[in-house]
């Protein structure tokens, strides 16, 4: 063979060793031992940015960020030193973009068995290295959620649990993948769980309920929210659930509703005491000035008054001034006698003032007889009387 036939077969070796290069799914980088590129293929191209004819012969810095250097440059250096390593590492295309690759390495060496040649095989692994990088994020917001998250396979068992969930059942996270609710809860509470999952699973809907003693704390108030996650062909893939401690919630409610019953209550204490004021002006002596209305219900009150207040003080007279009564019936008529025999049982007297014209005139109309009952005109003249009978007891 001659140096034509030895040439010619030289550029057949080339051509194929280039045809299986730009053939190859990843890129294929060589270099020397300076660290300039020697060898690149039609992927390398579509990887960096870079023809071979542009990269040939530069620096492989050409491909490597200013951040990235000084770890690439160790690298290289073990290769040149005959030490295989393969690493991820940040990478710059032509047009300023930043990827990142993953450069699987190998040396070739000489008959003498030096390294005269680095071998580099890349694969763009942005897309990857960034969906990596989101899972790491979706996974760290739920296991640092101060929700409890949780995820059952379609048998009910556990595929995932969060810390707040695990801290919510006394168990800590890797202890409950792969257990069901029979393994963490009472039976009775465990079925109606799983009950609940059932009905999640045949609406194929967002569902929420509330719960209380379902942990190892009894008095935990939970409120959950369950919805099934479906797999790409439509089939059950989980069933998810998110829960909320909200027993401080709810103890705020019971005291705002103590809170406000209290404030009723007074407010109807005080109420009653300012319809029916029972005020002692001498010894023995009470009088009760009634303004306004008077119904049914404030008839009892003022009855109820008069009889504690009789009984309390021990009074001989109670006066009954109706100035501030505008207007009377039968049916107030009827709770003003009540009031004065009540009064008499209780061996006291009662006398009436402040009757106007008006309630006069209504009380003869209606034809009530205020039989022996004591009346006065003003409310001096009454208690100008009730003392005198104090006087004369």
């Amino acid at each position: 063979m001659d140096d034509s036939d030895l040439r010619r077969e030289l550029d057949r070796v080339r051509r194929r060793n280039k045809q299986l290069k730009d053939s190859s799914s990843l890129a294929l980088v060589e270099l020397d031992m300076e660290g300039k590129i020697a060898g690149w293929n039609n992927q390398a191209e579509l990887v960096f940015g870079w023809t071979e004819a542009e990269a040939l012969g530069r620096h492989f810095e050409l491909i490597v960020p200013e951040p990235a250097r000084p770890h690439v440059d160790t690298i290289f250096r073990a290769l040149a030193s005959g030490q295989v390593r393969h690493s991820r590492d940040l990478n710059v295309r032509k047009d300023g973009r930043l990827i990142t690759c993953q450069w699987y390495n190998a040396v070739l060496r000489d008959e003498d068995g030096a390294v005269y040649l680095v071998y580099c095989e890349v694969r763009d692994v942005t897309e990857e290295e960034e969906l990596r990088r989101r899972q790491q994020l979706m996974q760290a917001l739920a296991d640092r959620s101060p929700l409890g998250i949780f995820a059952k396979d379609a048998d009910g068992r556990y595929l995932y649990a969060n810390d707040e969930f695990a801290r919510s059942v006394g168990r800590a996270p890797a202890e409950i993948v792969g257990l069901d609710d029979f393994a963490l809860f009472a039976r009775e509470i465990a079925e109606d769980l799983i009950r609940h999952d059932h009905q999640v699973v045949a609406a194929d809907a967002t569902l929420t309920r509330e719960d209380s003693g379902v942990g190892p704390d009894a008095d935990r108030t939970y409120w959950s929210i369950k919805f099934p996650l479906h797999a790409a062909d439509g089939g059950l893939q989980a069933l998810c659930g998110i829960v909320n401690d909200i027993s401080s919630l709810r103890q705020a409610e019971r005291e705002r509703v103590e809170l406000q019953q209290q404030v009723i209550d007074t407010q109807r204490a005080a109420l009653a005491e300012l319809s029916t004021p029972l005020l002692p002006v001498a010894d023995g002596v009470l009088v009760m000035p009634l303004i306004g209305a008077i119904d049914g219900a404030r008839a009892e009150m003022i009855l109820e008054a008069l009889l504690t207040g009789v009984s309390a003080l021990r009074a001989h007279t109670v006066i009954l001034d109706i100035t501030g009564v505008r207007e009377i019936d039968t049916h107030v008529a009827s709770a003003l006698l009540r009031a004065a025999a009540a009064i008499k049982l209780l061996g006291a007297g009662t006398i009436l003032t402040g009757v106007g014209l008006a309630v006069a005139q209504t009380l003869v109309h209606l034809g009530v007889d205020l039989g022996d009952l004591d009346t006065r005109g003003t409310l001096r003249a009454g208690i100008a009387a009730a003392l005198r009978r104090g006087r004369a007891r």
